[in-house]
């Protein structure tokens, strides 16, 4: 029978405190919240099987306090998720089905404080174990967490503020993506300002959310010591094509998905702009490929509508040679050279040098070939359809390997110092 020792040992220790008026069901979901906060903090133990478990300590409503390991006789307690039951207790918010829930609450307040901190750390032992509950608010959703070694106490407002939000709209959200999603527009927000800073006082936990779209997406946050408000629609529309195309990513790699794609437009472009008015807040995404890549965007200002061809035809090469080890965030910087090396030897300066055409559009060019370190060794123009070759190869017949670790001037500087011919017309 499953949990047939924790389920024993767990009748015989509330028979021993006098205990009578659970059901069957809440034992079982006081067993099992209790099991889950271990396995979410992975220290079931020895070796990991929760049948091995013996309860050996529950307080006066029932709720189990410790467990043993029969194998390793080790003793198991989850301080953090009993001070977040005595914290409900305390504030009249306990039910078995708040009880249920608490393991995924604390998970996503532990991610929060993760994401909150620079190097990723919860606090000075980077132990989730040493926390406690220290308050909830009405909902009786977590808003702030106490280290018990260093006493540091610390908010997680902002996260507070979603939950609410959604429990106002009465949308369903898995609590341990909220963190994440919280992470993504926050990087988004810095990426959209100049200087990366949030708002007056770069202090995330100064944000609340003020509002979500139908699925529960933050679209809007606002700096309750400003009351400045901030969206994120570049974000936002990246979602909503996700979801469209039934496309999964992790929340928090969106920002950074986004980011080569400004990178990218910014390279192209021969001002660095974005478009009409230079900000990527007023770009909508209109279509992304099968692997999330943006393909295709709308500046909303001017109406304007952008493909990103010479990215995708390059993403698409490197699937092709199976070429995984270039960080997607090096894609524009790897077009971007070639694009400068197209112009450098071309005798017109632009990137098709052949005079019928003398294009200068970069999203008129197709990444024909790569080399096995993911550099672009043969472009086509689509306007004239003539082939070119922006890296050559060296004389023993290799491209260099090195140069894929030079910076963009580094690599302009040495093109044809030791017997490379850049720029060599089929």
């Amino acid at each position: 029978m499953e949990r047939l020792q924790l389920t024993i040992t767990y009748e015989d220790k509330l028979k021993e405190r006098n205990i009578t008026a659970l059901t069957t069901f809440e034992k079982q979901a006081l067993i099992s919240v209790f099991v889950q906060q271990l396995q979410n903090q992975n220290r079931l133990c020895c070796d990991k099987d929760e049948n091995d478990l013996a309860v050996t300590e529950v307080d006066r409503f029932g709720f189990v306090k410790e467990v043993s390991c029969n194998r390793c006789q080790s003793i198991m307690q989850t301080p953090f998720l009993y001070t977040y039951k005595e914290k409900l207790r305390q504030k009249h918010l306990t039910s078995i089905l708040n009880v249920k829930h608490m393991p995924n609450v604390l998970s996503a307040v532990v991610q929060q404080l993760r994401n909150q901190s620079i190097n990723n750390r919860l606090c000075c032992d980077n132990d989730e174990n040493d926390l406690v509950v220290t308050d909830v608010d009405w909902l009786g959703f977590v808003t702030e967490v106490t280290c018990q070694k260093c006493e540091q106490t610390t908010q997680t407002r902002f996260l507070g503020t979603y939950k609410h939000k959604l429990e106002q709209e009465s949308i369903a959200f898995n609590d341990k993506d909220m963190p994440n999603v919280l992470s993504a527009v926050v990087q988004q927000l810095r990426n959209q300002c100049t200087n990366k800073r949030l708002c007056c006082d770069n202090d995330e936990n100064d944000l609340v959310v003020t509002d979500v779209d139908s699925d529960g997406f933050v679209t809007e946050v606002k700096c309750d010591k400003c009351q400045h408000n901030m969206q994120t629609p570049f974000l936002h529309t990246y979602q909503q094509r996700l979801k469209q195309q039934d496309i999964t990513l992790d929340y928090k790699d969106l920002p950074n998905s986004l980011s080569v794609i400004v990178q990218q437009l910014r390279n192209q472009s021969t001002n660095n702009r974005l478009c009409c008015d230079n900000d990527q807040n007023n770009l909508a995404v209109t279509d992304v490929d099968s692997d999330g890549l943006v393909t295709a965007f709308t500046c909303q200002i001017c109406k304007q509508t952008t493909q990103m061809h010479f990215l995708r035809t390059y993403k698409e090469k490197l699937r092709l040679k199976e070429i995984t080890k270039l960080d997607k965030m090096d894609l524009p910087n790897v077009l971007s050279s070639t694009v400068l090396l197209l112009r450098r030897h071309s005798i017109t300066g632009t990137t098709c040098d052949k005079p019928r055409c003398c294009s200068n559009n970069v999203n008129d060019l197709t990444v024909e070939h790569v080399d096995s370190f993911g550099f672009v060794t043969e472009v086509k123009c689509s306007q004239c359809n003539e082939p070119w070759k922006p890296y050559a190869t060296t004389q023993n017949g290799h491209t260099k390997e090195s140069s894929m670790n030079l910076t963009l001037d580094q690599e302009i500087t040495s093109a044809g110092t030791d017997g490379t011919a850049y720029g060599t017309m089929l």
